[in-house]
């Protein structure tokens, strides 16, 4: 079971919000899914991200990833001190 972490960070450019999130192993976000899609990047450590059937592991040397839409995502971290991002545009429902 993924543990959910507060957001430490907001930080609003133009249009979009970006959340930061500093979680030990085991934390992260709890599987959901929502009406727009955000990145999620990983600037330390790592972590397991799952959307729909497939698992990915993501690092600070991974690009940032494209959670879409409407489909089921988690992010939880395999390591302690991860430090990850996650961007929403502002004016889509979520």
């Amino acid at each position: 079971m993924v543990l959910a972490k507060d957001v430490e960070y907001v930080y609003s450019l133009g249009n979009v919000n970006v959340f930061n999130y500093f979680v030990n192993k085991g934390y992260g976000l709890p599987g959901h899914e929502h009406k727009g899609e955000h990145t999620l990047d990983v600037t330390q450590g790592e972590m397991l991200v799952t959307v729909g059937d497939n698992e990915y592991i993501l690092n600070r040397k991974s690009e940032a990833m494209i959670l879409p839409a409407n489909i089921f995502h988690e992010a939880v971290a395999t390591v302690d001190n991860t430090i990850f991002n996650s961007l929403f545009l502002k004016d889509v429902e979520y």
